[in-house]
């Protein structure tokens, strides 16, 4: 058996506790809270128009650029709401997987990075992925007892994160 072969098998045997598999770090489901819907909400208004948007770009960010490309709106709120950068916070883990929802990944090498870089994205792609993470934390908000449904409901009718991209 080959080193790198080996290691791989410890990976996974590593990941098996009680004969469950544990998810890779970049399939981690936190808890949410309402402070996901802060970020979410926060990345959704950096991200005000297409004007913007960078729709190229790295991780290394700028804060007074005048844009930015999703992954540096999504750090941006992230560190702010939460007094500190958390690469797997809730909010930033909803986008990846509604990004994941909508486009083969198997090629990117960073999910929110790539997505926003990728040829022929539109502006609109990107408010859809923040769009359909505010969904996902708002009913895992409501499934865990943090929202009522009444609040859930007026969460999702009352800000149309589609509607700020005029």
């Amino acid at each position: 058996m080959s080193v790198s072969l080996m290691a791989g098998c410890a990976l996974l045997c590593a990941g098996v506790v009680a004969g469950h598999v544990q998810p890779a770090e970049s399939d981690v489901r936190p808890e949410a809270g309402l402070q996901d819907l802060r970020i979410l909400d926060m990345a959704d208004g950096i991200l005000l128009n297409e004007s913007h948007w960078l729709p190229s770009g790295d991780r290394d960010c700028e804060l007074d650029a005048p844009s930015h490309n999703l992954f540096c709106a999504l750090a941006y709120a992230n560190a702010y709401t939460l007094g500190e950068y958390q690469h797997r916070a809730a909010a930033m883990q909803a986008v990846r997987f509604a990004i994941e929802e909508q486009v083969d990944i198997s090629g990117y090498q960073h999910r929110l990075m790539d997505y926003n870089n990728a040829d022929g994205r539109q502006f609109s792609e990107i408010k859809d992925v923040i769009r359909m993470a505010r969904c996902d934390i708002t009913e895992q908000l409501l499934e865990n007892g943090t929202l009522t449904k009444a609040e859930a409901e007026f969460i999702l009718n009352t800000r149309d994160p589609a509607a700020s991209a005029d």
